[in-house]
């Protein structure tokens, strides 16, 4: 989204070039000033004189204002319902967050209540922050169709820089100068160049734990989903909703929200309107403007910058002034074309689009600055325990991961064999290509599958596994990376020349290849 300013009339709006729909409607104008001048110079005296009378070219000109209005209506309709609905989820969903803990809280005798109750009470305050805020995260990347749970980051009001509201004040400067958008008129254009980070990373309180990223992972299916061609990239924000309402009926079940039944279902109600409101920004972001008014409209407009120039040489003497009537007109039509077409799509990463990372930036904040006013103070002292004991849970899954894998079973011996070596580096060569389905390293660098001896698949296994060998012996510490954006597993080491891999970050199953000799299977 462009933030201006409407000072000294609104004049400085005219020097603004990035986000603007006249550089994109540029060339169309161009095209037909250009056609203008061949007539003026080039055309006999009766295709000059050829229109008699304007009418019907008057006719044809209403005809298409008149749609390019309609549509640049239904657009701006588009942008502001998405807009309305958007604060109607924020609004929703912050009510939701904070009444229940204040309903949960409220219901506490915090004086008499036992070590284990307050500690059941502060955590389910802090999952319920967290799975809200995952919540939006979720509903925010849904409806932008960015599916990359590398762009999530821990939220923290003292350190987090705050993306930009201003898409003008995040764009890097190659994309100033995008073919059909010269983009770059003030000078306030050709310096604000940040983090295009800032456009994309959206926060989580809490970020996003290991578990979490793999249950979301886009690389793993839901198994209701399997063999379906499915996987849970676009119902993410539908997950996390169950998630939130197993925490609540969990709590309730605990003892927590001893409150009045009729409060306890309205914000099971309020939760749920929030969702609808998604279903309507989701119902935008699924549905384009009908494709036969587009092509209509995108028709109309060619058929105008065609026969506009023979218009205008009939009743225009000077070349200048036709040149300039054919230039004005058609760059005028197009850029309200231009217009409406930036409005269809609301969600995005185009420059007057909303500012989605924003939005939950400022979501995230008036969650956590309203469930400090409700929190007692032992909440201090549990979260230095909870904080310690996630840090250890996480490590301890790491651990747990890499040797959750069985053993392999030996293959026959008819199958393709390596030296110990070999097999162990082909467990890491895997491991750099990043084979393991979760995204921070669990079941990373096992060995690669055997194949009858003789088959293309064999040559290429055995060229892997020469290519592990030899990093294996070097010592080489690889560590996985995604051309697609994904976020790069943990990493794979592979260590000393007696082709043992390390089963700390990518899995043990290079070394049980390496002790047994054999190339071994692996799931893919």
């Amino acid at each position: 989204m462009i933030i201006y300013e409407n000072w000294l009339w609104g004049l400085p709006l005219l020097t603004r070039g990035y986000g603007s729909a006249f550089p994109r409607a540029f060339l169309f104008a161009a095209i037909s000033a250009l056609e203008t001048t061949l007539i003026f110079l080039y055309a006999p005296d009766s295709v000059k004189m050829a229109l008699k009378n304007p009418t019907i070219f008057q006719i044809y000109g209403f005809v298409v204002g008149f749609a390019l209005v309609f549509r640049s209506s239904l657009s701006y309709q588009r942008f502001w319902e998405a807009r309305s609905m958007l604060q109607t989820i924020i609004g929703r969903l912050s009510y939701f967050t904070i009444e229940t803990v204040a309903a949960d809280l409220g219901s506490m005798d915090h004086a008499t209540a036992t070590p284990e109750q307050r500690r059941a009470a502060h955590r389910f305050v802090r999952e319920l922050c967290h799975e809200v805020s995952l919540l939006f995260c979720f509903m925010m990347k849904g409806l932008r169709k960015d599916f990359n749970l590398a762009t999530v980051y821990p939220h923290d009001m003292a350190t987090s820089k705050p993306p930009f509201l201003d898409a003008d004040s995040n764009a890097k400067g190659w994309k100033r100068w995008e073919v059909f958008a010269v983009r770059v008129f003030a000078i306030s254009d050709l310096f604000n160049i940040h983090n295009p980070q800032q456009e994309e990373a959206i926060p989580v309180i809490g970020g996003l734990r290991p578990e979490e990223r793999a249950r979301f992972s886009d690389l793993v299916p839901t198994p209701a989903m399997k063999g379906k061609a499915g996987s849970i990239n676009g119902t993410r924000a539908y997950a996390v909703f169950a998630l939130i309402n197993q925490l609540y009926i969990r709590r309730i079940r605990e003892g927590g929200l001893q409150t009045l039944a009729p409060l306890v279902s309205r914000l099971g109600g309020i939760a749920e309107e929030g969702m609808a409101a998604f279903g309507h920004c989701t119902k935008l972001a699924t549905t384009q403007f009908p494709f036969p008014w587009a092509q209509v409209v995108m028709a109309f407009l060619a058929i105008l910058g065609s026969l506009l120039p023979f218009v205008v040489t009939s009743f225009v003497d000077q070349l200048w002034m036709g040149v300039t009537l054919s230039f004005i007109v058609v760059l005028t039509y197009w850029s309200l074309n231009e217009v409406a077409t930036e409005m269809e799509d609301p969600f995005g990463f185009d420059p007057n689009d909303l500012p989605l990372a924003r939005y939950a930036f400022d979501f995230n904040n008036g969650i956590l600055s309203a469930v400090h006013q409700l929190r007692p103070d032992y909440f201090d002292e549990l979260d230095a325990e909870a904080e310690a004991l996630e840090a250890k849970s996480h490590a301890a899954g790491a651990q747990a991961a890499a040797a959750a894998a069985p053993p392999p079973p030996l293959m026959p011996d008819a199958l393709v064999k390596s030296p110990p070596g070999a097999a162990a580096g082909a467990g890491a060569g895997v491991g750099v290509g990043g084979l393991a389905n979760s995204n921070d390293g669990g079941g990373g660098g096992q060995a690669t599958p055997s194949y009858p001896a003789g088959s293309p698949a064999s040559a290429s296994s055995a060229v892997r596994a020469e290519a592990g060998a030899a990093a294996s012996a070097n010592g080489i510490t690889f560590s996985a990376a995604s051309g697609s954006g994904k976020p790069p597993s943990r990493g794979l080491h592979a260590h000393g020349s007696g082709g043992s891999a390390s089963g700390l970050d990518g899995g043990g199953s290079g070394s049980r290849a390496a002790r047994r000799g054999a190339v071994l299977p692996v799931n893919t």
